[in-house]
């Protein structure tokens, strides 16, 4: 018994293409995806190896950066400037108040009323 392709019940019907599948991909922009165009947008930068004195160079110039970031921090008479330079005060004399009063107005200059409120918390323990 042969069934021809419109006597089938309860068959679902297929996709017809005009068309075969095109082998060939032409290289034009105009015919490639929008994915790959999106790729395309942003140029890529090609990283360059630095050389081996590059590299001591840089790194003597971090090490020169980080020493006289130390060596600010050695200075009696500098006043701190940051909420790290406070911390570091802290560590060394946790129950000092006037550090601790100089800290909360530090923050309070800054306007960053949150973090006052929480080294005055820090401060009455």
């Amino acid at each position: 018994m042969k069934v021809s392709e419109g006597e089938v019940s309860g068959a679902k019907p297929c996709l017809t293409l005009g068309t075969g599948f095109v082998w060939e991909v032409p290289d034009t922009p105009e015919l490639m995806d929008s994915s790959d165009s999106e790729d395309q947008d942003v140029p890529k930068k090609k990283e360059k190896r630095m050389r081996k004195s590059e590299m001591i160079a840089q790194s003597k110039e971090e090490e020169q950066r980080l020493h006289q970031l130390e060596l600010s921090r050695l200075e009696e008479g500098r006043s701190p400037q940051s909420a790290m330079d406070f911390e570091a005060m802290l560590q060394g004399s946790p129950n000092s108040s006037a550090v601790w009063i100089q800290f909360i107005s530090f923050h309070l200059e800054s306007a960053e009323v949150d973090k006052t409120k929480a080294v005055a918390r820090r401060a009455c323990r």
